[in-house]
């Protein structure tokens, strides 16, 4: 048996040790990690229609240097929807915009000025559908290569998030805006995004999924500066015209099939199928696809738009 002295000895160690378990306990329990549902960008991402996820949204939450966001439709703004699985709480959100993987780089494209931040409630769809606004803030970022943090006013339960690129200070070379990093930030401690290198790979095959949709809606308008066809696509992707008074008017040359492949588009056009160039945008409460094709007479590319007649 133990002596007095040394029974209290060893149970002070087991409370100490009981206090510590107890601690790290909580301290699990209270970490909280935030797990993307969607992340998109409302018009278009650099070079996706051809390297589907290379300037996707998802690199900003890779802390990684030498990735980046990028728009793609040489403007200086976008809009970019994140829906959480469950809701986290927030504070502060840290942003590191432009690209800084070097400071030529940096200066050469286009970096975030004016910045806006949207909490959504609970909502559906894409566009979180039937959600109003709940928090919304505006800030003004610096043009210098550091992270800069967005204070948000207290503490924020929030699961549908809008990000928007109200203006950019100019690049020197190209025109498109982009974001290196983005971190959610709760009484000082970061939260982190859960398995981001998964993230990539389902951003990638949304992308292709997101087209796939599109072209099962099955009715169109196809428009270039005006309306000038109706169209049905069928399942194997073959494009049936039901009205071309004006192709047969302006002599325009229309694309016969498209298919989706490795989350990119192809459209058969004078029996060639080819790759091509297209963004997938939101307009109103659905989406519109505008690639651009040789349809003109003399061999000229212009962009058509593909404009859904009815949703499903």
């Amino acid at each position: 048996m133990f002596s007095g002295k040394r029974r209290m000895v060893i149970l002070l160690c087991v409370c100490i040790m009981m206090s510590g378990g107890v601690q790290t306990l909580f301290a699990d329990l209270q970490a909280q990690k935030a797990v993307v549902d969607t992340v998109y960008e409302e018009f278009e991402v650099l070079d996706e229609w051809n390297k589907p996820g290379l300037y996707s949204p998802v690199n900003m939450f890779d802390n990684d240097l030498s990735t980046c966001f990028a728009e793609g439709g040489r403007h200086d703004h976008f809009i970019l929807r994140l829906a959480l699985r469950k809701e986290i709480e927030c504070d502060e959100i840290r942003i590191l915009g432009g690209v800084e993987k070097s400071k030529e780089l940096f200066e050469q494209n286009n970096r975030p000025n004016k910045f806006a931040v949207y909490f959504y409630n609970s909502g559906t769809g894409y566009a979180f559908s039937g959600s109003k606004i709940k928090y919304e803030k505006e800030f003004i970022l610096e043009d210098r290569m550091e992270y800069q943090s967005l204070s948000l006013d207290g503490v924020h339960k929030i699961r549908n998030i809008v990000f928007q690129c109200l203006s950019s200070y100019r690049g020197t070379k190209y025109n498109d805006t982009c974001v290196t990093e983005l971190k959610f930030y709760y009484k000082g401690e970061e939260i982190p995004v859960e398995n981001v290198s998964g993230l990539k790979r389902k951003y990638v095959k949304d992308v292709g999924r997101w087209l796939s949709q599109f072209f099962a809606l099955g009715k169109y308008n196809l428009d270039y500066s005006g309306y000038i066809a109706k169209a049905v696509i069928g399942k194997n992707g073959d494009i049936r015209y039901t009205e071309t008074r004006q192709v047969k008017k302006y002599g325009f040359i229309m694309p016969t099939r498209v298919e989706v492949h490795d989350s990119r588009l192809y459209i058969t056009l004078s029996g060639k199928r080819e790759l091509v160039r297209y963004s997938l945008v939101k307009e109103k409460d659905r989406r519109i696809l505008i690639y651009n094709a040789r349809i003109l007479q003399n061999g000229q590319r212009a962009d058509l738009i593909f404009e859904p007649l009815e949703a499903k």
